[in-house]
């Protein structure tokens, strides 16, 4: 079951896209959140010297959080961390939810979903997200690059609102949710 599905700018990790199927907590900052925290694992695993890609995080509300891992590099490996648990890290997981997530060279996308989910359909659901949203959308990107840019090295100044870039990819919620019922199998 998938939970929510979350598509930023990979290089500013400004949202783009926030769609809710069955989470606590929706809005702007909750999806600014998740956004620059799935950006924030993908430079962490680079910095711990693989190339970035990380494809999961489980929460676990009542246990360690988090848990991450990452595709192997050539040299292989794993990565397993968990920090301690606190009331304010069980405020908007659900139980059992893993995020996983994936990158283009221009957006990232993240889509939090259950536990039991097979993760291969789930980063195919991602990629197959990931292409249609660029497919539909390169040309707009790449006009808003600019405004992008601009919020992200002056923010107080720049008169780019989260809320309107949202708002401009908002019809793609349909595909969402056709993609999501298509995942379901329903």
């Amino acid at each position: 079951m998938l939970f929510r599905l979350d598509i930023c700018d990979l290089k500013t990790g400004i949202p783009l896209f926030e769609k809710v199927w069955k989470f606590i907590g929706t809005g702007t900052a909750l999806c600014d959140g998740i956004c620059k925290l799935m950006l924030t694992f993908f430079k962490m695993s680079k910095e711990m010297g693989d190339n970035g890609d990380v494809t999961s995080v489980m929460f676990e509300p009542n246990g360690p959080l988090p848990q991450f891992h990452y595709r192997a590099s050539s040299s292989g490996g794993s990565l397993s961390s968990s920090s301690s648990s606190s009331k304010r890290n069980k405020t908007v997981i659900t139980p059992q939810t893993r995020m996983a997530c994936a990158r283009t060279d221009l957006i990232a996308a993240s889509v939090f979903h259950d536990l039991t989910d097979d993760p291969t359909k789930v980063q195919e659901y991602l990629e197959k997200i990931m292409a249609e949203f660029q497919k539909l959308y390169s040309e707009q990107l790449a006009s808003m690059r600019h405004s992008f840019d601009e919020f992200q090295d002056k923010p107080e100044t720049s008169t780019l609102k989260s809320a309107d870039v949202l708002a401009r990819f908002k019809d793609f919620e349909s595909i969402a949710d056709q993609s999501c019922t298509t995942f379901s199998g329903t």
